[in-house]
């Protein structure tokens, strides 16, 4: 027995992903509805396109929401001073009577047979004032300033070799345990040693 059939063209729309199909006639395929179903396009999707890819690679993720954790600040020393301080003015001075106050301090800094010579020369610079500020030293355009009056033109370099050589301070003149920090430090380091100071007396009384 032949079998025999014919084909009829089953046109779709320009731009379609089909080209023209020759399916057997009387194919259920062509029908109608069936046509109808086979060519309808689909709605459009977007999808995100990932560095000019095709949109049917990878598609871009949403980044993720910002921490809300806090990282504590670093702690930092306090900022060294760039220049002088030239108050307090409305303190009340130390009473003389008190510049034996200063011993523990003076302890801490300076050898035990050195601490009566320090005591000493506080007594006769400043009479235990911690702030207290000198006359100006007109032939160096210079004040001296605290506990041990030092100068303030010399200070800040003085008080940063201090501290390179470990005698831990600030740089801050008005500071009675920075002054003795650089006290100290002049004291032992360097070849003037106390006669940094007019009111020295190498520990005579």
């Amino acid at each position: 027995m032949t079998l025999s059939c014919t084909t009829e063209t089953l046109s779709v729309s320009e731009g379609s992903p089909l080209t023209q199909v020759q399916v057997p006639a009387g194919s259920p395929s062509t029908t109608t509805e069936s046509a109808s179903t086979l060519t309808a396009r689909p709605a459009p999707v977007t999808l995100s396109v990932v560095d000019g890819g095709s949109p049917h690679g990878r598609v871009r993720q949403e980044p993720d929401p910002p921490s809300t954790s806090t990282t504590p600040a670093p702690v930092t020393e306090p900022p060294w001073p760039t220049g002088i301080d030239y108050g307090p003015t409305e303190i009340d001075p130390i009473p003389f009577e008190y510049v034996e106050e200063w011993r523990p301090l003076v302890s801490v800094w300076f050898r035990p047979e050195h601490v009566d010579r320090v005591l000493a020369i506080i007594e006769c610079e400043s009479s235990g004032r911690w702030n207290a500020v000198g006359p100006e030293v007109t032939h160096l355009g210079m004040q001296a300033l605290g506990l041990l009056q030092h100068l303030d033109g010399y200070w800040l370099s003085r008080a940063k070799k201090a501290e390179a050589a470990g005698y831990t301070n600030y740089g801050d003149v008005w500071s009675p345990t920075d002054q003795m920090a650089v006290s100290a430090y002049l004291a032992y380091q360097t070849p003037q040693g106390f006669g940094h100071w007019v009111c020295d007396h190498g520990g005579e009384q």
